[in-house]
Order: C-alpha cells, then structure tokens, then sequence
C-alpha cells in the first residue's frame, strides 16, 4: 500500500489523540517556532517536518518522515492493511513504535 500525505496526517492524528498517550508523554514539532499559525501537529511530518515524542521514561525521540515510512514498513509485514482508513489506534501505535523503536516495546 502506497501512503499518501493525507494517509500520513490521518495514522498521525489517531496516534496522537490516543494511540500513543499511554507511553507518549508529550509531542511537539522538533523546531516549534517554524510551526505556523493554526497548523496541526498531525499535518507537520508530511510536509517533511519533526516531531520529537517525549517517552514516559522522559526521553526524547524524534520522528522523521523517513522513519515513518520504515516503521509503517515494518507493521505491514505483520498486518495486511489495504486501506490506510482501516488503522485505529492500536495500529497507529505500533507504527510510531516501529519508526522511532525498531520494535514494539509497549504494549
């Protein structure tokens, strides 16, 4: 399955907004002032843009776009997916997991 940028934004919003929040402790982009005026923090790693995740252990991680993809990558070797609209949150965690972690170490 090809990723399109809205696929990206929408596997982003779902982490956020509760796939993640069990280990996530915080989320921002990597450089805050380049952030524009009413964008979402979910929109940002599609237009090439960081975002550092804080674990609950207090550490920083950053999520690139590059290994978004390799960590989407690697959770379609265990799920068949077709259609990016079939991932909910617990989905949308183990990809952000493989793409910052190289393996699933929550959950």
């Amino acid at each position: 399955m090809k990723l399109t940028k809205q696929d990206i934004n929408d596997i982003m919003v779902t982490a956020l907004e509760g796939g993640i929040n069990y280990w996530c402790l915080g989320a921002m982009p990597e450089n805050p002032q380049e952030r524009k005026e009413g964008e979402y923090l979910s929109d940002i790693l599609s237009k090439g843009k960081d975002i550092m995740l804080m674990d609950d252990f207090g550490k920083e991680h950053f999520l690139t776009l590059d290994n978004f993809k390799k960590g989407f990558k690697m959770f379609q070797k265990d799920n068949q997916v077709e259609d990016a609209g079939d991932i909910d949150a617990d989905f949308a965690d183990q990809i952000i997991q493989y793409a910052i972690f190289g393996e699933i170490i929550y959950g």
